[in-house]
């Protein structure tokens, strides 16, 4: 895969932006819905809730920046690249916009835990802006979020040509994270992990790649190799 050419255009910083807007909405809708949440998600919550039973507090923004920073630096073992580190700057961002719309404009939104029809349409709405944000982050050409760059270093290092295994090695590496959270804190079963999230864990990389083909024949293709 060739390196992506970063390139100062209004159209293609506004997708990322947008992209990065939409990860915050998606991870604090998911978390109301309480019906299951993405592969890496659930490793985020969980952690969190672990924490929480040891009374040691942190926000899901921090939790989400814990687990960036691990793959930020696994993904530099595997690309030996410097240019890594650019995805510093989207790790902080979408932490900071998980906590935004997590503890201040998404706030009056209730978790549901009985109203199966809202939870059902946090899910879905949930589901479909997280993978939205998450291909607009990939096409737009600037620093990939560190989950897309880690699938793009598999895709690299191990040849792979098909973003679809890749993206199941990724999302099912954060279910098993997931679920080691769960099994460490007394009592709470698999935490957010359900058979929703390993369904999307399947599914991610599809709807991911559908929305890619959105953007392309929108013409709106900054990145090369896709």
């Amino acid at each position: 895969m060739k390196n992506f050419i970063l390139t100062l255009k209004p159209k293609y910083i506004a997708v990322y932006a947008l992209g990065i807007l939409t990860l915050g909405m998606a991870v604090a809708l998911l978390k109301r819905g309480n019906l299951g949440v993405p592969p890496w998600d659930t490793s985020t919550l969980n952690l969190k809730s672990l924490l929480d039973y040891y009374d040691i507090s942190i926000t899901v923004g921090q939790s989400s920046l814990i687990h960036t920073t691990g793959l930020l630096f696994i993904t530099f073992l595997l690309k030996r690249s410097w240019k890594t580190f650019l995805a510093l700057i989207p790790m902080v961002l979408v932490s900071l916009a998980i906590d935004a719309f997590d503890l201040f404009f998404f706030v009056w939104i209730p978790s549901y835990d009985a109203m199966l029809g809202m939870q059902i349409l946090l899910f879905t709405l949930g589901t479909l802006l997280m993978t939205f944000g998450l291909a607009a982050i990939i096409i737009s050409g600037y620093p990939p979020n560190i989950y897309d760059a880690f699938q793009l270093a598999i895709m690299d290092v191990f040849h792979l040509r098909s973003f679809t295994i890749a993206r199941w090695i990724l999302e099912f590496s954060g279910i098993g994270l997931g679920i080691l959270y769960a099994l460490l804190e007394p009592g709470e079963g698999l935490g957010t992990v359900t058979f929703l999230s390993i369904g999307l864990a399947a599914i991610f990389g599809t709807i991911i790649k559908q929305y890619i083909k959105m953007f392309k024949a929108l013409k709106l293709m900054n990145r090369d190799g896709l």
